[in-house]
């Protein structure tokens, strides 16, 4: 007589299946964001699909294949909801603005952006949320000692391709973009040796270098840390001279608001206290820290990014009587000649000026749930909407939203919270 095996739902066989398949697209993603951010689809003459969006995409498309999806409605109304007001922005600043500040071209990239957010995955091992920070986790740790190596390799060498080997990749391939590892200047970190940030080798910018290795440490942090990959990370965040994965792991390390909290600022405090006495004048630490004057510096990259934005929208509101409630329309931050020359454009900045009170609303929403559903730690949470708000580059960043849809926004609720 035979004994039939009872297992959970997510080991038969068919969701054996299902899972291996979406093993296999949570890995493009986590490589998309590290060793193939260079990449991209061409899709026109002078633009590519980024390879994060389009490994989002083989990701929610695997997820629908292998019958682990299913359709949010919550996430659906919201998306609705946010392609809505884009479109209405879109049509009244064509009907009753004069001025070309408004494209269709970025309202389209909105919908593309924000269309994976409303999947989710069903009947999957709870397990593969901790496996899927891991492999992340691995993926910086790589890219962090690779950003070490290429460092140190400058003073033995000055290939071009140590820096920038975008070039070397066919123009069909190619991501799309000026970056600042194609202007000297932007990249030198001192003027006396001319030493050059660390982008990781593989990434375009040392920026989002550091943002890469920010959240490497903060999933080490939610599954346990591996003290070896933390050094590793923390080394090669050092020698990127950003503030961006600085700003990302301070709003982590603070939270949760407890005891503990300040127990760990303190620590990380000391430790940057003691690598700036040992190494500070060898490795010219006094960069970074004196890039917190650049918020009073026009022309910086933290002026840009944190003070013109609202600059801007309080420029805006006078232009239109309906700019307050819907903003400007979609790409007309840069059209009105609203950004600085660095060309950044954070989210929040481009949010209120060009879909106005409205459209931050509908956004805020969308993202706020596809970061809370699964229950993910906090400090990631907070990490990921601080990101997305300020440090992504603008509102649909493909590093930014791809992680908010591979660490929160696929899966089931309340996930993360039970194996965190």
């Amino acid at each position: 007589m035979s004994v039939a095996v009872l297992r959970p739902a997510w080991q038969q066989p068919g969701l054996v299946q299902a899972e291996s398949l979406l093993k296999a697209g949570i890995v493009l993603a986590v490589l998309s964001l590290t060793v193939f951010d260079r990449f991209g689809l061409r899709v026109t003459g002078s633009w590519a699909m980024p390879a994060a969006i389009a490994a989002m995409y083989a990701l929610a498309l695997l997820m629908l294949v292998s019958g682990a999806a299913q359709f949010n409605r919550e996430r659906i109304s919201g998306f609705v909801a946010v392609v809505a007001v884009a479109g209405l922005s879109f049509l009244i600043n064509t009907w009753f603005e004069p001025r070309p500040y408004r494209s269709v071209t970025s309202w389209m990239l909105v919908v593309l952006s924000y269309a994976p957010f409303t999947l989710t995955v069903v009947k999957v091992d709870p397990q593969l949320w901790r496996w899927t920070l891991r492999q992340f986790s691995n993926a910086a740790a790589l890219v962090a000692a690779a950003g070490i190596a290429q460092f140190f390799a400058q003073f033995f060498t000055d290939a071009v391709w140590l820096f920038n080997y975008t070039p070397l990749i066919p123009d069909a391939l190619r991501a799309s973009g000026q970056w600042n590892t194609v202007h000297p200047v932007a990249t030198w970190v001192q003027e006396d040796g001319y030493w050059i940030k660390s982008n990781g080798f593989f990434l375009r910018e040392a920026s989002m270098f550091s943002v890469v290795l920010a959240f490497g440490i903060v999933c080490e942090l939610a599954l346990g840390v591996r003290r070896w990959a933390v050094a590793v990370m923390a080394a090669a965040l050092v020698l990127s001279y950003s503030g961006s994965g600085l700003v990302t792991l301070a709003v982590a390390f603070a939270l949760p608001l407890e005891r503990r909290a300040l127990a760990r600022l303190i620590g990380v405090g000391a430790c940057v206290a003691v690598l700036a006495v040992l190494f500070g004048d060898a490795l010219n630490l006094s960069y970074t820290l004196n890039r917190i004057a650049e918020f009073g510096d026009e022309q910086s990259s933290a002026y840009c990014r944190f003070i013109q934005p609202a600059v801007s929208v309080a420029q805006g509101l006078e232009m239109d009587a309906w700019s307050a409630l819907i903003g400007h329309g979609p790409g007309s931050l840069t059209r009105a000649g609203a950004t600085c020359a660095d060309l950044h454009e954070p989210t929040y900045g481009k949010l209120l000026f060009e879909y106005g009170l409205l459209g931050a609303f509908a956004f805020g929403a969308l993202v706020l749930h596809a970061l809370n559903r699964s229950g993910a730690p906090l400090r990631l949470r907070i990490a990921l909407a601080v990101s997305w708000l300020f440090l992504g580059g603008n509102l649909v960043s493909s590093e930014i939203l791809t992680m908010i849809f591979l660490f929160c926004a696929m899966w089931p609720a309340g996930v993360a919270a039970r194996h965190s």
